[in-house]
């Protein structure tokens, strides 16, 4: 929608760059959601402990991206 307002369709490829690099290194650094994080170290901080089930987002879960 930006580049239709602003017609700056030059920028079309460093920007899927840009997002395509953010991507791969979010998954190469272990691509756990912030706010799967901040709910497990909140559980545990109230002595809840983990939730079965507490990787929120496919990529946290190993066994869904392997198949």
């Amino acid at each position: 929608m930006v580049l239709e307002l602003t017609t700056a369709y030059a920028l079309v490829l460093p920007m899927l760059t840009a997002c395509l690099t953010a991507c791969l290194v979010a998954q190469w650094l272990g691509g756990r959601p912030i706010y799967g994080q901040m709910l497990e170290r909140a559980l545990a901080q109230a002595g809840r402990g983990p939730v079965k089930g507490s990787d929120i987002g496919l990529a946290a879960d190993r066994d869904r991206a392997t198949h």
